[in-house]
């Protein structure tokens, strides 16, 4: 069945017990089907977008939802984007998508009447603080009406990630995509309908919380509790007080929870399902958690590109260490730098073939090109090897990013900042270990000679540049960086030298 049409069979024969929970309000499935079909008859009317690219800026809570399906409901194409951005940084996924409408709350409307200067088109914000309600004679089921340009290669959402070039892409997903990667991922999840409680606490603007805290539960006709910002107080304050069963979180995140004082006191019993993802699962917290809980981690793998899930470790089907096994429509090739597949347990690029794989890049026919290859496979840039069991491990990115608290970052974004600096020679960004955040950006500073800056200087230089978690935690003054005879710095080797200082 494909993904609208799931979405509005779902919605219309959930059970009561089907609600979005977003702090006092509760909306139950069939009353956001009603409010996304409102929204999308709004959207159809009001947005002047030429391609109908509609921004979504809001943290988790209950107008995410309904925006992300009202949009889709209106033949418009939502993006998620990411709150913590900078104004400029907001501008450049704008204009790259053509947006002319986004929908957000009155927190964020001056930053959008601040725009003017950065878009050669005036931005329509709406609030949602109040969802409207849907026009009267909208009542499902059917909504035929609304779901006619479905189609599995119709575009269904834009994702913006981090590229290479330092400015972010825009991950163009299809029905087919999203339905695919839905399907695949619940068979691991295995929602029960009539006892299970998600909890959506990863931002919904990525790829990782949309599809497994929102998509997910919403096809599976499971409530949903909405928690706007990550404070883990208030996380296990809702995992006991709504017994929770379902929890997505990426590994920093079960390490804090591991330290905090109330762990122990907070009644943790409804919990059966714990994945982990969106980066490296260190060990000590998968056995502090373990220990605490007596709950696995179930760790996983994605990227954006694949909608996002690739493989994950479930209940009846996990090794420690690993990220699981493909999804069942799934399949994961490791090749050679030359694309020849290689032997089990041999390292190489962990490549992906699926009906979950990205049309491609928005406006970037090159970098698709250099993703997906004339079959359709998707290169992924991380090592890895596929052990005997079909199990999957992860052995290094091949790429420079850097994943702090689950948050992506390209450190030529940085750098690209850091060089505009008078003082800045050469500048080179880094990731280094950290026991909160799993990592964070460093960098690596070679002055211009006889001139002056100190760390707290290019902290400041950067405020309102970048988004504050990608300013680097650290500043090195080098007399110069490790390159090799092209003059390409060595990532791997400025990390030792960073270690040792």
């Amino acid at each position: 069945m494909a993904l609208l049409q799931r979405f509005v069979t779902a919605c219309a024969s959930a059970p009561a017990r089907a609600e979005i929970i977003d702090g006092i309000e509760r909306v139950h499935h069939g009353e956001l089907l009603r409010r996304a079909a409102g929204l999308g008859l709004m959207l159809r009317q009001h947005d002047k977008s030429p391609e109908g690219h509609v921004g979504i800026f809001l943290p988790n809570i209950g107008a995410f939802p309904a925006s992300l399906f009202g949009a889709m409901l209106g033949a418009k194409v939502p993006v998620p984007i990411n709150i913590l951005l900078q104004p400029k940084e907001v501008a450049f996924i704008l204009q790259d998508a053509g947006i002319h409408t986004v929908l957000t709350i009155s927190q964020f409307k001056p930053l959008f009447d601040q725009l003017g200067e950065h878009l050669p088109w005036e931005v329509n914000a709406i609030c949602l603080d109040q969802l409207p309600e849907a026009p009267a004679g909208v009542s499902p089921p059917p909504v035929s009406e609304l779901i006619g340009h479905e189609t599995p290669d119709e575009l269904a959402c834009l994702i913006y990630t981090s590229g290479t070039t330092g400015n972010p892409k825009g991950v163009m997903l299809t029905y087919g995509n999203l339905e695919a990667n839905a399907e695949g991922s619940l068979r691991v999840l295995e929602y029960r309908q009539n006892e299970d409680i998600v909890l959506a606490q990863l931002p919904l603007f990525h790829s990782f919380g949309l599809m497994a805290t929102l998509i997910c539960p919403i096809l599976d006709q499971v409530p949903l509790i909405m928690l706007a910002r990550f404070n883990p107080t208030q996380l296990l304050r809702a995992l006991e007080e709504h017994r929770v069963s379902a929890v997505c979180l990426v590994a920093p995140m079960y390490g804090l929870l591991c330290r905090h004082p109330k762990i122990r006191e907070t009644d943790l019993s409804a919990l059966r399902i714990c994945v982990s993802g969106g980066g490296p699962l260190p060990t000590a917290i998968e056995q502090g958690w373990k220990a605490l809980t007596s709950l696995d981690l179930l760790n996983g793998y994605g990227l954006t590109e694949a909608s996002p899930v690739v493989a994950n470790n479930a209940p009846w089907a996990l090794k420690s260490g690993s990220i699981g096994k493909p999804l069942h429509n799934v399949e994961v090739i490791i090749r050679d730098p030359d694309g020849k597949p290689l032997p089990t347990g041999t390292e190489g690029e962990i490549c992906v073939r699926a009906p979950s794989v990205m049309r491609g890049y928005l406006n970037r026919p090159e970098d698709t090109a250099e993703a997906i290859t004339p079959e359709g496979v998707l290169r992924t840039g991380d090592l890895g090897f596929m052990d005997e069991d079909g199990f999957l491990f992860i052995t290094g990115r091949a790429k420079d990013l850097i994943i702090t608290a689950g948050e992506n970052i390209m450190p030529l974004e940085i750098e690209n900042a850091l060089q505009s600096h008078p003082a800045v020679m050469e500048v080179a960004v880094t990731g280094m270990p950290d026991e909160k955040k799993g990592e964070v950006p460093v960098a690596a500073i070679v002055r211009q000679p006889d001139a002056e800056v100190t760390a707290e200087e290019l902290r400041a230089f950067l405020r309102g540049k970048i988004a504050d978690y990608k300013i680097p935690r650290d500043f090195h003054f080098l007399e110069e960086l490790p390159k090799n005879t092209l003059n390409k710095v060595l990532k791997a080797q400025l990390r030792e030298i960073l270690e040792a200082e």
